[in-house]
């Protein structure tokens, strides 16, 4: 995988507005809630609101009943806590990728 790292949510919006201008856009997104300048919920609210289809994860360390909801209701497609174990975060991956493909079928 080519992995691209964004240091706060700005960052991240940037990002994803160069490689969409260049055709080039990411098949996933890992948005960690907690970023400094612009966190995680107004980044993909922001990702959303700009038509963004990519799936967007959730990652966050404050792991709380109800939050898996909360994600998914603010736009994401999936939701992590952290720490993640590296098996879990790649079937994460793998999970939301094949979702994606076939809802494109």
């Amino acid at each position: 995988a080519e992995v691209e790292i964004a240091a706060d949510g700005l960052l991240a919006l940037e990002a994803v507005e160069r490689t969409e201008r260049i055709e080039q856009p990411f098949d996933l997104i890992l948005m960690d809630m907690a970023m400094p300048r612009l966190d995680g919920e107004a980044a993909t609210r922001e990702l959303r609101r700009r038509g963004l289809r990519t799936p967007i994860v959730a990652l966050t360390a404050h792991a709380m009943q109800g939050d898996r909801e909360h994600f998914l209701d603010i736009g994401c497609d999936d939701f992590a806590s952290k720490p993640i174990r590296r098996d879990d975060l790649i079937q994460v991956i793998a999970d939301n990728l094949a979702r994606a493909a076939h809802q494109a079928e």
